[in-house]
């Protein structure tokens, strides 16, 4: 078995939370990168949504705005478009659908001034409102055909450049009625950069950083649908699991990951959810599981499943017969019709009863499951 020794695209995507340094780029770079960044099957969706969004936004007010001054933004201390600096460790990557969501509605009493601090070398940095700045930048250079530099937008310019105490200030405002609601990817990413480039203390911050090193170290990644990447190599979309459990359940977790994910597929919803309640139980019950315990483990899921937990894959399709012919063997189910669920409630003491058949030298968890259902030794693999 190989471990995803070898994943290109988690060390690119990990790589972004390696520099312990701001950095910084213009409006034109942010869309730039963030477009050069996707997918190839992605790109031409997401430039249609934005062409889209422009389209609408000439639609709406084609005939009434007709230049720049003509928006009646918010009145603050205004600057030249072009002087924002987006500070990436401190933004949440930038989402073009909700910009082209934006456009689209577009309404000069939503702009709300930029939130802006003065960094080291005098520069504009955007610690909040970068969708809002993209907007303005996409609108000033599409429709308008106008410099940056030669247009004025309004801007909050905040006296401090603490920037841990900013990025908690992020976090804080962007729960707010009107704002893109941030996702766990958000907050996760912040506390990373929080942790890594702001010397944050903060226990939980303190604690993601951790499970990120320890995803570095498995060549894993998570990420979220926004991202257009779920479906890449060794990409884990659900942080449910991985914001529940401490740093000894995510390393045996990760080290069995990298084993059956092999560097071709992505980490699977209900794979996440079934092997992180089985390394959950072996924490709790204390249970020692070595290197050793990790690789039979993923062997026996190669070999007997091809580890494939996807709802219609093998696993709950033998779980499902197996439940079948459980519940038509007790007379206490007669009453009943005999539905298998997809989730630790008959997934774990099948996959317990399985283990206990496949490696009967080595400790397991106790079955916690609420259920009665329990496999006929026949209906294993």
């Amino acid at each position: 078995m190989l471990a995803l020794q070898n994943n290109p695209y988690a060390q690119k995507v990990n790589g972004c939370y390696v520099d312990s340094s701001s950095h910084y780029v213009t409006l034109e770079q942010r869309v730039n990168e963030t477009l050069a960044a996707m997918p190839a099957h992605r790109l031409a969706t997401v430039k249609q949504m934005l062409s889209s969004g422009l389209s609408e936004f000439y639609r709406v007010y084609g005939h009434t705005v007709k230049k720049w001054s003509d928006l009646s933004l918010a009145k603050s201390v205004l600057i030249n478009l072009s002087d924002i600096y987006i500070d990436t460790t401190m933004q949440r990557t930038l989402d073009l659908h909700w910009v082209a969501q934006l456009i689209a509605k577009f309404k000069t009493t939503k702009v709300v001034p930029i939130q802006v601090y003065i960094d080291e070398n005098n520069r504009l940095c955007a610690w909040d409102g970068q969708h809002t700045a993209v907007v303005l930048y996409l609108i000033c250079v599409n429709i308008f055909k106008l410099d940056p530099s030669k247009v004025k937008v309004p801007v909050n310019i905040y006296p401090s450049n603490k920037k841990s105490e900013m990025r908690e200030c992020f976090l804080d405002l962007n729960s707010s009625a009107g704002k893109l609601t941030l996702a766990s990817i958000d907050h996760w990413i912040q506390q990373v950069f929080g942790v890594r480039i702001d010397g944050s203390t903060n226990p939980e911050w303190k604690l993601t950083e951790q499970k990120q090193s320890i995803l570095e170290k498995y060549n894993l990644f998570v990420t979220h649908d926004k991202f257009f990447d779920t479906d890449m190599p060794g990409a884990i979309s659900r942080l449910q699991e991985i914001n529940k459990y401490d740093t000894t359940v995510i390393d045996w977790l990760c080290d069995y990951l990298s084993q059956v994910n092999q560097g071709d597929r992505p980490v699977i919803e209900k794979e996440i959810v079934m092997m992180s309640h089985f390394f959950g139980r072996c924490r709790l019950e204390g249970i020692k599981v070595t290197k050793a315990y990790i690789k039979k483990l993923a062997g026996v899921c190669l070999t007997l499943w091809d580890a494939d937990f996807t709802p219609y894959g093998p696993f709950w399709a033998q779980v499902a017969y197996a439940y079948r012919n459980w519940h038509q063997s007790n007379p206490a189910n007669a009453m009943t019709t005999p539905k298998a669920s997809k989730e630790p409630l008959h997934g774990f003491p099948f996959l317990l009863a399985q283990l206990a058949k496949s490696m009967p030298d080595q400790p397991l968890p106790r079955n916690t499951s609420s259920s009665n259902f329990w496999p006929l030794a026949e209906d294993l693999f």
